[in-house]
């Protein structure tokens, strides 16, 4: 039995349909009623193929825009946009802003029209919001981050000039503001200039005029005040905190010791904040000095008292130490506080003051250290594993960390004090 669609060998006839025994098959060239693809209009050949059949009211983007044709309902002159996988109801994002107010529905457009899956695609993973003060536009989101405005000119009627402060650096711009929390700058230009600044004060460290009075020179490089009299008011306000302005000399002695303390040498130490002079009453230092003449002074010691310069990485029940809190509190559990008025119980710290010779910043839950001087007298090594108890004999303790594979201990620097007048705190750094 011969086929059907092969030709007939006898009579010579061809059963095959033609093109006109065939009207329902057409050139998929010569649809018109179809929108022709950017890829089609930039192969070779395609303007032969226009020319025996052009497109009616087709527009580079792929649009049709044949009169009356998929006009969508809101400004009723565009067609509905369509980027080949999706069908949108609006012709763009004007459009669609204004269909959302008024069904108060998500923004099926939101962000850019040729990926239907970004910020409020059928896949929206949050859904659409509209700006908080012109409630017409969406809000603006740039590198993955959503603002409360549409653009700067609502940002502007949001901050009216005058209700927000100045920069810090140009003091000509106001403040940025975002989510309510004001930033210390204009934008990162001023916040990159103000680090470099600052970078550059506490480097160069000029100044060396006495921190109390601001008029004469310094006495000596281990004293910051310029006579008795400036003592004097010292003593008399204390205990409180004197802040050490960048560029100061008393500002880079201590910014770069605390550099070089850092424990991972690969890695540089967290920008400084602010630098404090921690000022204490005279009864406090008379206290020191006695607790010092009872250690004495031995062959091992270094120093009278085996003193040392330690970081004290404690932590606060208050906000001592922050932008305008120069005074301690009154709390007995606040360790700082309690240092700052020599007024530590052995009640309240069973487990001594832990002082260090390195910085860590794991270690450290509250970004505020403090330089002290710290009296070890005679140290006895615990491990880190065991119970912090002073062995009789002792002053302090060293911790340690005992190896069995080797039998060797290594002393990460860190040691134990459980007298509150071996410690006589100098400086207050609270860094980022």
């Amino acid at each position: 039995m011969q086929h059907p669609l092969q030709p007939d060998k006898e009579s010579g006839r061809d059963n095959r349909p033609t093109a006109d025994k065939c009207e329902h098959r057409q050139d998929p060239l010569q649809t018109t009623n179809r929108p022709l693809p950017l890829e089609f209009l930039s192969q070779p050949g395609a303007e032969d193929v226009l020319r025996r059949s052009p497109p009616q009211n087709i527009t580079p983007d792929g649009l049709d825009r044949s009169a009356g044709r998929n006009q969508q309902p809101i400004c009723k002159a565009r067609p509905a946009y369509n980027d080949g996988h999706r069908a949108f109801p609006t012709c763009g994002n004007t459009c669609a802003s204004k269909l959302q107010a008024a069904t108060n529905l998500p923004n099926p457009i939101h962000g850019r029209m040729g990926n239907p899956y970004r910020n409020g695609g059928e896949n929206s993973r949050h859904s659409f919001e509209m700006c908080c003060v012109c409630q017409v536009r969406p809000r603006c989101e740039r590198g993955g981050k959503i603002y409360p405005t549409c653009g700067l000119t609502c940002a502007a009627k949001m901050h009216p000039a005058g209700s927000v402060e100045k920069c810090d650096f140009c003091k000509q711009r106001p403040k940025v503001v975002i989510n309510n929390k004001v930033f210390p700058h204009c934008g990162r230009t001023c916040r990159d200039k103000a680090k470099a600044a600052a970078a550059a004060a506490a480097s160069s460290a000029t100044c060396t005029t006495c921190l109390v009075c601001w008029k004469a020179t310094r006495t000596a490089e281990t004293d910051d005040f310029c006579s008795q009299t400036c003592h004097d008011v010292a003593e008399r306000r204390a205990p409180f905190l004197l802040e050490v302005p960048r560029g100061h000399a008393a500002f880079k002695k201590v910014a770069d010791y605390f550099a070089s303390s850092w424990r991972n040498p690969k890695k540089n130490s967290p920008p400084i904040k602010r630098i404090y002079m921690v000022n204490l009453k005279p009864a406090s230092d008379a206290a020191y000095e006695r607790y010092k003449n009872r250690l004495g002074s031995r062959p091992l010691y270094k120093k009278k008292g085996n003193e040392k310069r330690d970081w004290l990485g404690i932590t606060r029940e208050c906000g001592f130490g922050d932008t305008g809190n120069m005074e301690p509190c009154s709390s007995a559990k606040c360790l700082l506080c309690s240092l700052m008025k020599s007024s530590v119980s052995r009640n309240n710290f069973p487990e001594g003051i832990t002082s260090t010779s390195l910085l860590e910043s794991k270690r450290r839950s509250s970004k505020v250290v403090l330089l002290a001087h710290v009296l070890h007298g005679q140290e006895t090594d615990v491990s880190i594993h065991e119970p912090r108890v002073l062995p009789r004999g002792s002053d302090s303790i060293r911790l340690v960390e005992y190896r069995t594979f080797r039998g060797t201990v290594d002393y990460h620097g860190e040691s134990v004090v459980f007298d509150g007048d071996a410690v006589k705190p100098l400086y207050l750094i609270s860094y980022e």
